[in-house]
């Protein structure tokens, strides 16, 4: 997999993925050694909204919201080597292609935008 092979000669502190596939999250298990600590995949987790996140540093707090269209955000807190903890979300909103897409789109901006005040 090119991507897998790029995360290697290229580490990312964090990598945040949209449309992952259990197959491709799979894989990515391959490189537990460089990314430690994720989430997406785990038995009881699955992948939320198709999200995976690998991280080189440790990811605490980590919470699913799901948004009135059903769609799910992941807040977490990462905590990178040597830096203030910072609160992270992962959503993949829908491309707003209709007028249902884009009121599903907006319904899960204002979900993040409730979780971040």
């Amino acid at each position: 997999n090119q991507f897998i092979n790029y995360l290697l000669r290229h580490p990312a502190d964090l990598v945040v993925m949209q449309e992952l596939t259990p197959r491709v999250g799979s894989l990515l298990h391959m490189l537990d050694d460089v990314y430690p600590h994720y989430h997406g995949g785990q038995r009881d987790v699955g992948y939320p909204s198709n999200l995976m996140i690998l991280s080189r540093h440790p990811i605490t707090e980590v919470s699913v919201y799901r948004a009135p269209n059903g769609q799910e955000v992941i807040r977490a807190v990462w905590l990178p080597k040597g830096q203030a903890p910072i609160t992270l979300f992962a959503a993949h909103p829908p491309s707003p292609r209709t007028s249902e897409l884009w009121h599903q789109r907006n319904a899960l901006v204002r979900t993040i935008e409730t979780l971040t005040a």
